[in-house]
């Protein structure tokens, strides 16, 4: 988006609220004077391989950002349409933000067998902003994400997968961490026909991910589902 491009008179679509305001809308005060915004990303990694069986791959980095955007809130007015009543705020542009981030991603892949492959991952991430609104950035991404892949094919034309994930929580938003699983078992009938029974969030009968805070819209959450797949090739 062209920030310097944006009217004056700019307004975004509205968005349902609950209770007594009919919907929300946000205008956007264009910015003549926005310039790009700038980092500089420094890089350290490692890898490392044991044969053919083993994989190990980690990743450091530190970034430094300017001229970040920013999108500062002025006074809300609740403004009226017809019977309608909706909430008006309005944004101001700029480049008002600036910080770092660091952390490192590490991936580890081990061939178990000729029919078993496990992959792990790692994340951590952490902001240091400074500026409007810097909580909410910060408060918006979680520090901790782990994750566990099997992959295997036990017998001809089965294959059975695994999907476990943690995900720390978004303590801006009021999101919890969670952990989760995902399942697939299927079956090969043909070159062109498998058909597969997938079980997704396994462990809990519904969670969060993410919660916006900047846009006026009801928070919804991940239900588990158990579903089946038949594909067709050709």
């Amino acid at each position: 988006v062209d920030m310097q491009a944006i009217k004056p008179d700019f307004t975004l679509s509205p968005v349902l609220l609950p209770e007594d305001i009919d919907a929300g809308f946000f205008s956007i005060s264009g910015n003549r004077g926005f310039e790009a915004e700038r980092v500089n990303a420094f890089e350290l990694g490692y890898r490392y391989r044991a044969g053919s069986s083993f994989f190990a791959d980690l990743a450091t980095f530190y970034n430094v950002y300017s001229n970040l955007r920013s999108a500062v809130p002025d006074a809300a007015s609740v403004e009226t349409s017809g019977s309608a009543t909706y909430l008006l705020v309005p944004l101001l542009l700029g480049n008002e933000t600036d910080g770092e981030t660091y952390g490192l991603e590490l991936a580890v892949k081990q061939q178990v067998s000729d029919w078993w492959l496990l992959q792990a991952g790692y994340t951590y991430l952490q902001m240091d902003l400074h500026g409007p609104l810097a909580d909410l950035e910060e408060g918006s991404v979680p520090h901790h994400q782990l994750r566990l892949d099997s992959g295997m094919d036990p017998a001809p034309r089965w294959s059975l997968d695994g999907h476990a994930r943690y995900v720390d929580e978004l303590s801006f938003q009021d999101v919890d961490a969670y952990v989760d699983l995902d399942i697939r078992l299927g079956y090969q009938v043909s070159e062109q026909l498998d058909v597969s029974l997938v079980g997704n969030n396994l462990l809990d009968n519904r969670h969060a991910e993410f919660k916006s805070v900047e846009v006026f819209s009801l928070p919804t959450e991940i239900e588990r589902n158990v579903h089946g797949v038949c594909r067709w090739r050709w």
